[in-house]
């Protein structure tokens, strides 16, 4: 998309109402070069201070509503073995994975509205122009343990965030529109899972 075509979106600022203890510290703009695309794995509705308990920077709700929780220039720990260099997107709802199965312990079954992907596809492309974001990954990409320290046999707990329909819907998009990068085939950080192929190709009607 030309420059000159692009209209910022509208984003509703919470920054004022969130807990300033989440922000571990204020980063320079060139440590930050990331975006990382997450579900929140419940469904809370859309108002604005539903939201305000959650660490990552963004969330995206079913309405199309951006919400912004922190600053992007704060380091928050939402992203795991991504904390230092990345943006976090939380998409709201609880997404299956690509065999179509919901997680059990949630009552909650969502699957993400075009209204969601239109307005997490305007924040991602709002991240790039404006903050110069390159890369793009899925949280399940990057895990290490509370210590931080790799180990094996350690299972990744987020291996369905964001889910395939976000990260079809978004991640992918992305990388073709955009030119930003998930890392490459096989991609991850410690205990992180790399994206299947599965993710990668449509499950569901196009956005």
């Amino acid at each position: 998309m030309p420059r000159t075509m692009w209209i910022e979106p509208e984003i509703i600022d919470i920054t004022g109402a969130t807990n300033k203890h989440d922000r571990k510290k204020t980063r320079l703009a060139s440590e930050i070069n990331a975006v990382v695309l997450h579900q929140t794995a419940d469904d809370r509705g859309s108002e604005p201070m539903q939201f305000k308990n959650i660490r990552a920077h963004f969330v995206v709700t079913k309405t199309g509503k951006i919400i912004q929780l922190h600053p992007v220039a704060a380091l928050t720990w939402a992203s795991n073995a991504f904390n230092n260099e990345s943006v976090a997107i939380e998409f709201a709802g609880h997404f299956p994975t690509e065999k179509g199965v919901w997680w059990t312990g949630n009552p909650a079954r969502n699957v993400p509205t075009k209204s969601q992907i239109d307005a997490g596809r305007e924040v991602v492309l709002y991240l790039h122009i404006k903050h110069g974001i390159k890369f793009i990954y899925a949280h399940r990409q990057g895990y290490l343990p509370d210590d931080g320290i790799y180990r094996k046999g350690v299972t990744n707990q987020r291996s369905n965030c964001p889910g395939p329909d976000i990260w079809y819907g978004v991640g992918e998009w992305a990388k073709t529109n955009l030119g930003l990068s998930d890392g490459g085939k096989g991609h991850a950080i410690g205990n992180g899972t790399a994206l299947p192929d599965s993710w990668r190709t449509e499950r569901v009607p196009s956005f």
